[in-house]
């Protein structure tokens, strides 16, 4: 992105806690379009308070005024390190020679996070004003990359750091990191590219991609997606990036500024998603980076897209919160196991067929259990480590893939009368052996015969259900390689 009078940008705060009356609410366009005021007065300790933000880009000014005026301590930029100099100070330097300009970081850090900004007549803030901030400087290189995001693992838990701004695309040095950072509940987003054009669509590289990663795109002020914002099937939600403003410097002079963009960049998306990550897990420090994922998708405002075909959703942080409390109170006990992906358990009554892909939240451990992680395969459905793909022969058009021996996923269900009820999976296998549970009640395992590259309905057994709320759970007890195929779950009162 460009800033006026700042090189483009790359394609691809002294703090004492403050209260709530303190944070201005905002009055700006970029604001409106996400409904910032708006969440802001309806959920004022929904803020970021207690809550860290690490932003990993090209150094950020620790001493500019929207950041708070220094470091560490009781400041709003509590700690930092950069990873190119090798020296605890990450204020960016002149000259740097890095692909991004001197104040992108800084920019980054105060969309995400600034306590408050103005600039022609209209007032900003970070969409998580009352969170901490880290600086972690970093330049292209990998090895760089994956130093920062190892010591986000390594001080997680002392700063209670909840989310990651990562500048750069290419995830193939640091797959572990991301896995770790996801396993803790650590949202870790990225921008979208600007390198779209229609001769040369959907260009993602696999390379760059993570089930661990979120992507965000640009939409424009006319509620369209910005023209060279890169989409496609990894690209996970939308935000503001038309004439972002935000805060610059410039380290070759010690300017400190608010500046506007000269045009609409995917760069200052990601940090909106990163800060509303933050504002969600204040709502509920339980909730895992893929739950947070379908709140802001399933919250968002629909944009559609006539290049690629598809809708994404531009972030509704009122919509999001609104939520995101909703599943909370549906939800109480969630945090000692999976919750239902819409808030409401699957509820049987006579027959119910549950599509394989819609699996419960929760994350690894809790609602699935993938030994290998699925880091390639499109997330236009949903962004998860089990591998969700898109297959015309699904019933529902999209399918869990690549299941492998050990696996488990678990859906939530609601049974309103007690009785008998017969469980059928449809999959497409090589062979193997499948088991079912429900409740307590572990059926009997089934061995599977090849169904080639068909689907195939496999009666699993009859279980006697109680009336009320029932994990259903699907594991793989065996598989032949990796080609097994979830598609869907039948159960049916006899």
């Amino acid at each position: 992105m460009k800033a006026q009078n700042v090189p483009l940008f790359e394609a691809l705060e002294s703090r004492a806690l403050l209260s709530v009356n303190a944070i201005a609410l905002p009055n700006n366009t970029q604001g409106a379009l996400i409904h910032q005021a708006e969440a802001l007065a309806k959920y004022p300790w929904a803020d970021g308070r207690n809550e860290s933000i690490v932003i990993i880009d090209v150094g950020v000014d620790y001493n500019h005024p929207a950041l708070g005026g220094g470091f560490g301590g009781s400041h709003k930029v509590v700690d930092g390190f950069d990873f190119i100099k090798n020296t605890a100070d990450p204020i960016p330097k002149a000259n740097s020679g890095l692909s991004s300009p001197d104040n992108h970081g800084t920019f980054m850090a105060g969309i995400a996070a600034s306590s408050g900004y103005d600039f022609n007549g209209q007032h900003y803030v970070g969409v998580a004003p009352n969170a901490n901030l880290i600086a972690l400087r970093t330049g292209s290189l990998p090895a760089q990359v994956q130093a920062a995001l190892q010591w986000v693992v390594s001080h997680r838990l002392r700063y209670n750091i909840v989310a990651v701004n990562l500048m750069g695309t290419g995830v193939s040095g640091y797959r572990r990191e991301l896995r770790q950072l996801d396993d803790a509940g650590v949202f870790v987003g990225s921008p979208a590219s600007n390198i779209f054009s229609a001769s040369t669509p959907l260009n993602v590289d696999p390379a760059a991609v993570s089930p661990h990663l979120y992507f965000t795109g640009a939409s424009d002020n006319f509620n369209s997606i910005v023209t060279t914002s890169q989409r496609g099937p990894y690209l996970d939600f939308l935000a503001p990036g038309d004439q972002i403003v935000g805060p610059s410097y410039d380290p070759s002079t010690g300017s400190e500024t608010i500046e506007s963009l000269g045009g609409a960049y995917t760069s200052p998306t990601s940090p909106q998603i990163v800060g509303a990550a933050a504002v969600i897990k204040n709502i509920d420090p339980a909730f895992t980076p893929d739950t947070i994922a379908d709140i802001l998708t399933r919250s968002g405002d629909p944009i559609f897209d006539p290049n690629s075909g598809l809708t994404y959703h531009r972030l509704n942080l009122l919509a999001a919160m609104d939520a995101a409390i909703q599943l909370t109170v549906l939800s109480p006990n969630r945090a000692m196991g999976p919750w239902p992906r819409s808030g409401t358990p699957f509820s049987v009554s006579s027959a119910i067929t549950i599509q394989a892909e819609d699996f419960d939240s929760g994350g690894e451990g809790l609602a699935y259990h993938k030994p290998t992680p699925a880091d390639i395969g499109p997330y236009t459905y949903r962004h998860s480590s089990m591998g969700i793909f898109s297959d015309s022969n699904a019933q529902g058009g999209a399918t869990i893939g690549g299941m492998e021996t050990g696996e488990w996923v678990s859906y939530s269900v609601q049974v309103p009368v007690a009785g008998n009820y017969l469980i059928q999976p449809r999959l497409s296998t090589n062979g193997g052996q499948i088991r079912v549970q429900i409740g307590s009640r572990i059926l009997k395992g089934i061995k599977l015969k090849s169904t080639g590259m068909a689907y195939a309905v496999v009666n699993a057994g009859t279980a006697n259900l109680q009336s009320g709320n029932q994990i259903l759970k699907v594991y793989i007890d065996r598989s032949s390689g990796s080609a097994m195929k979830l598609d869907s779950v039948t159960l049916s009162k006899r």
